[in-house]
């Protein structure tokens, strides 16, 4: 089932479908989601794009995320 959503940033991206995050990033997102290993969830990558990622991985060290789908995000255009 779809859950919270998340912000990546640019630099957590490890490969076209691997996102990783950890250290401060990682302890704040603890804090406040309540992940598990198959959860699908909707995720933004800042100023990129939005989409949905499944969680592989989420523990003390890493939450580690294999990105399903993403598109453009919606930007406001100028008037």
């Amino acid at each position: 089932s779809i859950m919270n959503s998340l912000i990546i940033l640019p630099q957590e991206i490890e490969s076209a479908n691997l996102a990783v995050i950890t250290g401060e990033r990682l302890a704040y997102v603890r804090e406040f989601h309540q992940f598990a290993a198959g959860d699908i969830i909707e995720i933004g990558i800042l100023n990129a794009s939005r989409g949905y990622a499944k969680v592989i991985k989420f523990n003390e060290l890493c939450l580690q995320l294999k990105v399903l789908q993403t598109a453009p995000s919606l930007r406001k255009e100028p008037l």
